[in-house]
């Protein structure tokens, strides 16, 4: 085994750790292999694809398998298995590669996305659908896939931004994105042309919320980045349980009792004492130990630091998850805004987030809302669980992107 443009090789056996844990180079690339030729190819920016390497009428040659993590290691895998088999037999698996569904339009992919992948998974799939015929089949009829570009995508992105509606223009990007990403998984197309474009329009922070296939790409992304496990419960609790992130940095073991956790009002953004109830999902994350905090700090006996959790979502391990505008504090909105959805009123919702609320029977009304809370907060944990991230269970079933 030998490197042509590696900086560094082994034959160490791929695991996602592994993968994720693999320093970037200043400059160049990294080729890292298990053997047979298949490489994991590191870039200085952090992105990683696979490519095999095979001999070729006395030649070495490559061929791209895919972006890492879209392309999982299994399915890396036996997509080096299937090229290696043609060169056995004596075709050029590039030769054999330029043929690949040459004939594929556009409007064929959309329907292929819509009947194999969004309707069996999605509630609003509707949506896909109306957005792929009146923003994206509209406009590329007749067009093959595998010919529309970066710049044909942007031009399309630009013209619904300029017309002004620049949210609708995000939300057509990521599912050109996913049917793409769709596609390639499925070995219709050979790569996708989405690959490094960002969204025209900034969300306000202020008003920053995450969508389902958002808050399945960040529970996704968490779970296979190199990120510490403490820092990923952190980020994770927020979501679940919709307290502030200073609150869950915060959290002590000795203020839980059973699945109810009490906030001194010391504690508190409010200066008032807050009880909050623990989910199943949020129990699991919590998770037992002897510390004196949950989220422990490397400095024993102190708890993590606030703005570790804001870092950690600028660290190269995560720039995969491609979601904008992206803070801690958005996940408790977007939980708040999730037990809306359910049809939880403000006052319900406002007592899980802790907000103020006036009057002589404020202490009272805190013990009454109990059943209320924990109804919300069982709710919000079981759409999570079973609806918006069971999409994750099954891609990884199905070899999805």
């Amino acid at each position: 085994m030998y490197c042509l443009i590696a900086r560094s090789c082994s034959l160490s056996r791929f695991t996602d750790k592994m993968i994720m844990n693999i320093p970037l180079p200043e400059r160049g690339r990294k080729l890292k292999t298990e053997g047979n030729g298949l490489y994991i190819i590191i870039s200085p920016k952090g992105m990683r694809k696979w490519q095999l390497a095979f001999r070729w009428q006395g030649k070495q040659l490559w061929i791209d398998l895919g972006k890492y993590p879209a392309v999982s290691i299994d399915d890396a895998r036996r997509r080096a298995r299937e090229h290696q088999y043609s060169v056995d037999k004596g075709i050029n698996p590039l030769a054999e590669d330029a043929d690949t569904n040459p004939q594929l339009t556009v409007e064929q992919l959309s329907d292929e996305y819509l009947t194999k992948w969004a309707k069996p998974r999605k509630k609003s799939w509707r949506e896909d659908e109306r957005l792929l015929k009146v923003e994206i089949i509209s406009k590329w009829e007749g067009r093959l896939a595998a010919d529309i570009r970066k710049r044909d995508i942007i031009l399309l992105l630009e013209g619904i931004y300029d017309r002004g509606a620049p949210i609708a223009s995000n939300n057509v990007l990521r599912l050109i994105k996913k049917m793409y990403n769709f596609a390639v998984e499925r070995d219709l197309l050979e790569y996708s042309p989405v690959n490094g474009i960002k969204q025209l329009a900034k969300n306000r922070t202020r008003d920053r919320i995450l969508n389902d296939d958002e808050i399945l790409d960040f529970w996704f992304g968490l779970d296979i980045s190199d990120m510490d496990d403490r820092i990923k419960r952190a980020l994770k609790l927020i979501l679940v349980t919709a307290q502030r992130p200073g609150e869950i940095a915060h959290m002590q073991r000795a203020e839980i009792d059973g699945h109810w956790w009490t906030m001194p009002g010391s504690k508190v953004k409010n200066g008032k004492t807050h009880r909050i109830y623990l989910s199943n999902l949020a129990l699991e994350l919590i998770g037992n130990g002897n510390q004196e905090y949950v989220i422990e700090s490397p400095k024993k006996g102190q708890p993590v630091n606030t703005t570790s959790l804001a870092h950690a979502l600028n660290r190269r391990g995560i720039e995969h998850m491609n979601i904008e505008d992206f803070r801690p504090h958005d996940l408790r909105r977007t939980a708040a805004t999730g037990l809306a959805r359910l049809g939880f009123s403000n006052e319900v919702i406002g007592r899980v987030l802790n907000h103020t609320f006036q009057g002589v029977t404020a202490v009272y009304n805190r013990y009454r809302y109990d059943d209320q809370v924990r109804e919300a907060l069982e709710k919000w944990a079981d759409l999570l669980e079973n609806e918006i991230l069971a999409e994750q269970t099954e891609m990884g079933e199905t070899d999805a992107y």
